[in-house]
């Protein structure tokens, strides 16, 4: 601890060679200070092992304590060659930084157990399984350094044959499907084909998520300008990889929370990954870590009688909620200061009951919120079908429908194979051409250009028509799709998710969401 203590701190050294030269004294203030630190750090009974019986028989005050351990470090750096003058206080040169490159610890990433912790293997070791020529060089990602080459090792067990790894343990079920055991305490992650992260990088992605709602590619561009590029070195972080990260870390705290191992077949794709992690892991959109969840915003004690703060309850400007999608008139009573509350300056009032009140300890109230967000996100056009699409960027079905689908025209009812690249058949042609030309990807693209911000809009572009305000429970809608399944005619497009519904406490704490495909009331929701 001395030894990189000395060398990491250079400018201490210089600091105190040119006192110690000019002054003509062995101990300055320098090293008093740096002594001091080192006796914060090791407490008084390591730092009592610096010295020896006879020094502690002859330097028995703490300031004789600490003036000798000068001394003592700053010889030992003159035994390091680490001084910037010479015995007789004649100037050699200035200390520099030293670099610890050199010195850096070789990382090999291998698996986490010793043994096979299997029961009929009774702690079989392990052997490292990969030829010399077949292990793998990888780029990993450690804290805010970026190592390359460092090769990642694995270990199979002879006896049932497992093999594992740094992240995983891979096994071959009886039906011959290879299977994968995620491990909930490793130490780093698989995010790419020759990239891995650490636990503290895959927690930062997480964390800068949640914390800042930053995307993947602007944590990607944050993390190669920040500790990437200044290593020197080519490699270059993707947000690819910044989203696997994403990933993995939150199955591996889901898992980790709730106390599972998780196994998932070998080698999923990203998305198949998230959705089978939701199926283990989601409970159907309730989050378990926050049942019960209580503080004091969202928790009262119970009054039987509420406490109401006097207002005019005839004046639609001054009653809450009244303003919601209608016109209200400007406030008409008495003038406020509009940065005091009424509670300042005034008892609240207490509205009696009419009736006779039952008093009686009914604990704390907590409150709930039911709100919900509209997301574009797109599912299969098929109805009564909420899976994902097989191609989500021109993709109109599931992989399950459009294997059915094939090359059939689109429209509902027709069974006709469909022309071309359109989506009809011969029959329906002028169909679909009135569709590519209402939503052909190359009109959307002149409107944005065309739109304006409503301040910066100019006479002469046209003026954008009021959007359509949906409500919940619309019969006539729900009448439709009763009898069609949607109410549209076609599979032209795909459907998409109407909104995503989420149960918060007033704090801010969600305590459970799920997606709807379609306007629905609260009685649905609930």
């Amino acid at each position: 601890m001395l030894l990189m203590t000395l060398v990491s701190n250079t400018d201490l050294l210089n600091l105190h060679g040119q006192q110690q030269a000019s002054q003509q004294q062995e101990s300055t203030s320098w090293m008093a200070a740096l002594v001091c630190t080192v006796k914060a750090k090791l407490f008084d009974s390591g730092f009592i092992s610096l010295f020896t019986t006879d020094d502690l028989w002859t330097s028995r005050s703490e300031q004789q304590q600490i003036t000798l351990a000068g001394k003592k470090l700053s010889r030992f750096s003159c035994s390091l060659s680490l001084a910037s003058h010479s015995s007789i206080g004649n100037f050699k040169s200035k200390l520099r930084p030293i670099s610890m490159t050199s010195i850096q610890p070789i990382i090999l990433i291998t698996p986490i157990v010793m043994a096979c912790p299997t029961f009929d293997c009774n702690d079989h070791s392990l052997t490292q399984d990969l030829w010399e020529c077949d292990i793998s060089h990888v780029t990993l990602l450690k804290g805010s350094q970026c190592l390359e080459k460092v090769p990642v090792l694995a270990g199979r067990c002879s006896s049932c044959n497992l093999l594992y790894w740094a992240d995983h343990e891979w096994f071959t079920q009886n039906n011959g499907d290879d299977l994968c055991l995620y491990l909930n305490n490793a130490k780093y992650l698989k995010v790419g084909k020759s990239v891995w992260v650490d636990c503290t990088v895959s927690e930062a992605i997480v964390n800068a998520n949640y914390s800042f709602h930053a995307s993947t590619a602007a944590i990607t561009k944050f993390w190669n300008f920040s500790f990437v590029k200044p290593n020197g070195g080519t490699f270059k972080l993707g947000h690819q990889q910044v989203w696997k990260a994403f990933v993995e870390e939150s199955i591996w705290q889901m898992a980790k929370f709730n106390k599972r191992q998780i196994v998932f077949e070998d080698n999923l794709f990203i998305n198949a990954l998230v959705a089978a992690a939701y199926i283990e892991l989601g409970d159907n959109g309730v989050i378990c870590s926050a049942e019960g969840h209580s503080c004091d915003e969202c928790c009262h004690a119970f009054k039987d009688v509420a406490d109401v703060i006097p207002r005019q309850s005839n004046d639609p400007a001054a009653v809450v909620g009244y303003d919601e999608n209608h016109a209200v008139p400007d406030y008409a009573g008495e003038p406020v200061d509009p940065n005091a509350m009424e509670v300042d300056n005034q008892p609240a009032a207490v509205v009696q009951p009419t009736g006779p009140v039952i008093l009686g300890n009914h604990g704390e109230v907590c409150m709930i919120v039911i709100d919900g967000i509209v997301m574009g996100l797109r599912h299969c056009a098929m109805e009564g079908c909420e899976a994902g699409l097989e191609n989500a960027q021109t993709g109109v079905f599931c992989k399950k429908h459009a294997e059915r689908i094939k090359n059939k025209c689109h429209m509902k009812g027709c069974g006709k194979v469909k022309v071309g690249d359109t989506k009809a058949c011969q029959d329906h042609q002028e169909q679909w051409a009135t569709f590519h030309r209402r939503y052909a990807n190359t009109l959307l693209g002149v409107q944005r250009i065309l739109r304006r911000a409503q301040e910066e809009r100019q006479e002469w572009l046209p003026h954008a028509a009021e959007a359509e305000e949906l409500e919940h429970d619309n019969l006539e809608e729900q009448e439709v799709e009763e009898v069609s399944g949607t109410k549209y005619h076609n599979y032209f497009s795909a459907s998409r998710y109407y909104c995503v519904e989420t149960i918060c406490a007033p704090c801010g704490v969600v305590l459970a969401w799920r997606k709807f495909a379609k306007s629905e009331g609260v009685a649905k929701i609930l």
